[in-house]
C-alpha cells in the first residue's frame, strides 16, 4: 500500500512536476490553496504521511498553514516539507523555524526530492514508534518504565533531597468503574492524567502512568507545599465526566537517597500512600523509615504464615467470661496467638490485618475453630459439664462457599452440641452484602449455632443490623467510650443499648472490662455478663482446661440470659 502525500501548490504545473517524480512510490492528494489545504488535512489526518507545502499562495499562504498544523495536537504530527523558490540561508532558517521539517528548493531536483521526503517520512514513523513505546495509550503520559529510565538520568544531575516523587492513587477506582462503566473510567483517568501533566510542566517535573489509577510525578521537592501542588490534586478530584468528587492519596518520597533504583523510589512514595488508605480526611502522606520496616515485617509474616501453621505454631488462647453478681464462669472467647520458635509471642495485631489482606485468616480461623471443639470433646470425655466457646468469624470467612460446610463438619465431627460453639461476627462485617450475611446467619441458627455481634455500638449501622440479623448475644466493647471526654454520655448510650436489647430479648456481654469502675457501672444498669483483663487475661488452652476443672462456681450455657435488675431498677426510679 502506498503511503499518502498531500501537495499543496497553486500552480497545477507545479504539482504534477512533483507527481511525475514520485508517482511510482506513493498516492497524491491535491489543493490549490492553504484553505482547502486545511481542509483536506482535517478528512485524511490519520492517513497522511507528509505534507509538500508551497509558500506563496491564495487565500491562506503557506505561513498560515504552518500555524494552523502546529496549534492542532492532531496534525502537529504530520511532517510538512516547505516547497520554496529561495535559495538563500536566511529563508531557510525561517521556514524551518515556522515549523517545517525540511525543506526543498526551487527548481526540483529529483533525486534530492525523493530522498529528503523518504528521509523525512522514515524519520517520522520511527519517532512515532517510539513514542508509542514509551507512552500509556489511554492517557499518553510516559509509562512505567519510560518514565522510571528519565527519573534515572534527572535524579544524578542534582543533589540528595532536591527532587521528590510523588504517588497518586484514585480511591475505590474499581467502584467507580463498576457503578460508571469503563467508559466513564477511562474519561476519569484522561482527566487525572492532564491535570497531573499540566502542573507537572509548571513546575519542572515529568509524569507518568504506573498502571489502572496510579500515577506518579517526580518534581523540584521546593514545590513540595506549594499551592500549585495542591492545585493540581484539587482539580484532578472533579473530574466532569461525574457529578461527584472523586479522592485521590498521594504519598511523596523526598529522593534522599540517589543509590535507590527508580522504581524503589517509587515504591517508597506508594507506601506512604498506602498509610493514608481509608483516611477520609488526609489526602497526603510523606515516606518515613517506619514504613519500610512495616512493609518488610509484612513480608516476613507472609514468607512463614505457611509453614507457621503446619508446623502448629500458631496457638489457641482463652479469655474467660464471667457473671460478675454469682461470680461463675460462663465461658470463653477463643484467640489466637503465634508462639514463633525466634521472636517468641506474636500479638495478632501485627499478624491479623495481613492474614485478612492476603485471605490467609480463613485458614487460620478454620485451626482455632477446629481447637476449640476439640477442647470441647476433650471436656466432654472427662466427665465435664463444657460452657461455651465463642470462636470469631470474620465476613472474609462468611464469604466462603465451604464455610457451613466446615463449620457443621466440625461439630459433627467431634460431635459436640452446637450451641457450645458460639460465633462471634464483627459489626462491621454487616456494613456490605447485608442480604447474604443475614441469610448465612440464619442457617447457622438453624443448625443450632448461638450468634453474637462483637463490638456491638462502633459500626455505622448498630441499629439497622439489629432490625435486621436475628442475633442472640451482642458484645459492647468498653473501649466505646474511652476516648471519650464526656464519661456520663458515654454511659447513658451503653445504658440505653442494654436496655434496648433486653426489650430484644438480646444477652449483652461487655469486654474490655480492666477497670473496677467499669465493672460497678455495668452492675449498675443490669449487665453482668462481663469479660475483660479485670477478671482474667487471655490464657493457653491447657490453663484454661486447667481453670475448667478446678471452677466449682459455673452456669450452663441455658442459664445465659438478661437479668431482670434492669426492670427493678425503672421500678424503683418510678417510686
Amino acid at each position: 500500500m502506498f503511503r499518502k502525500i498531500l501537495i499543496v501548490e497553486d500552480l497545477k504545473s507545479n504539482r504534477e512536476v512533483l507527481k511525475k517524480i514520485l508517482d511510482s512510490e506513493y498516492e497524491f492528494l491535491e489543493a490549490e490553496n492553504g484553505q482547502e489545504a486545511i481542509d483536506i488535512i482535517t478528512k485524511n489526518q490519520k492517513s497522511l504521511s507528509a505534507i509538500l507545502l508551497d509558500l506563496e499562495m491564495p487565500v491562506m499562504n503557506g505561513f498560515e498553514v504552518l500555524k494552523v498544523i502546529r496549534g492542532n495536537s492532531t496534525f502537529s504530527q504530520i511532517p510538512v516539507i516547505v516547497l520554496t523558490g529561495a535559495t538563500d540561508a536566511k529563508s531557510e532558517v525561517t521556514e524551518l523555524m515556522s515549523g517545517a521539517s525540511d525543506y526543498i528548493s526551487k527548481p526540483y531536483n529529483a533525486t534530492i526530492v525523493k530522498q529528503r521526503i523518504r528521509n523525512i517520512i522514515n524519520l517520522h514513523e520511527t519517532s512515532a514508534t517510539i513514542n508509542t513505546m514509551i507512552r500509556d495509550k489511554l492517557t499518553g503520559l510516559f509509562n512505567r518504565e519510560a518514565f522510571f529510565e528519565r527519573v534515572e538520568e534527572i535524579v544524578k544531575t542534582q543533589k540528595s533531597g532536591y527532587y521528590t516523587v510523588a504517588c497518586y492513587n484514585i480511591d475505590n477506582f474499581k467502584v467507580i468503574n463498576d457503578k460508571y462503566g469503563t467508559e466513564i473510567g477511562d474519561k476519569i483517568l484522561k482527566h487525572v492524567a492532564n491535570c497531573i501533566n499540566k502542573y507537572s510542566t509548571a513546575i519542572e517535573g515529568i509524569c507518568c502512568r504506573i498502571m489502572a489509577d496510579r500515577f506518579a510525578l517526580l518534581f523540584p521537592t521546593r514545590y513540595n507545599d506549594s499551592e500549585i501542588i495542591k492545585e493540581c490534586q484539587n482539580r484532578a478530584m472533579l473530574p466532569t465526566a461525574v457529578s461527584r468528587m472523586i479522592n485521590i492519596r498521594m504519598g511523596r518520597y523526598i529522593i534522599d537517597d540517589l543509590t535507590l533504583s527508580p522504581s524503589a523510589m517509587y515504591d517508597r512514595a506508594a507506601l506512604a500512600e498506602r498509610s493514608i488508605k481509608g483516611k477520609y480526611d488526609i489526602f497526603v502522606a510523606d515516606y518515613d523509615e517506619s514504613m519500610t520496616n512495616e512493609v518488610m515485617l509484612e513480608q516476613e509474616i507472609v514468607s512463614e504464615m505457611n509453614r507457621a501453621l503446619e508446623n502448629r505454631q500458631f496457638e489457641i488462647w482463652l479469655q474467660p467470661q464471667y457473671n460478675q453478681s454469682t461470680d461463675a464462669l460462663i465461658g470463653a472467647e477463643a484467640l489466637v496467638r503465634w508462639r514463633h520458635p525466634k521472636k517468641g509471642i506474636i500479638q495478632p495485631g501485627l499478624f491479623l490485618p495481613i492474614f485478612e489482606q492476603n485471605g490467609f485468616i480463613y485458614e487460620l480461623d478454620k485451626f482455632v475453630w477446629e481447637e476449640a471443639c476439640k477442647s470441647l470433646q476433650k471436656q466432654i470425655q472427662e466427665g465435664l459439664n463444657p460452657l461455651p466457646i465463642s470462636i470469631n468469624i470474620s465476613r472474609y470467612d462468611i464469604y466462603r462457599s465451604d464455610f457451613i460446610k466446615i463449620i457443621v463438619g466440625l461439630v459433627k465431627e467431634y460431635d459436640i452440641p452446637s450451641s457450645l460453639l458460639r460465633l462471634e461476627i464483627t459489626e462491621s462485617a454487616f456494613t456490605k452484602s447485608t442480604e447474604q450475611i443475614v441469610r448465612v446467619v440464619r442457617m447457622l441458627m438453624d443448625f443450632g449455632f448461638m450468634v453474637e455481634i462483637d463490638g456491638f455500638g462502633s459500626g455505622y449501622s448498630s441499629l439497622n443490623t439489629l432490625k435486621n440479623v436475628p442475633v442472640q448475644v451482642i458484645k459492647i466493647d468498653m473501649r466505646f467510650f474511652d476516648d471519650g471526654v464526656d464519661t456520663k454520655r458515654g454511659e447513658n448510650i451503653i445504658e440505653a443499648m442494654v436496655g434496648m436489647a433486653k426489650t430484644l430479648d438480646i444477652v449483652v456481654i461487655a469486654e474490655g472490662v480492666s477497670e473496677k469502675s467499669q465493672a460497678e457501672f455495668l452492675k449498675s444498669i443490669g449487665c453482668n455478663y462481663v469479660q475483660g483483663y479485670l477478671y482474667s487475661m487471655p490464657m493457653p488452652l491447657t490453663d484454661y482446661e486447667s481453670l475448667c476443672h478446678s471452677e466449682k462456681n459455673t452456669e450452663p450455657p441455658q442459664t445465659l440470659e438478661q437479668l431482670s435488675y434492669f426492670s427493678d431498677k425503672s421500678d424503683k426510679k418510678s417510686k
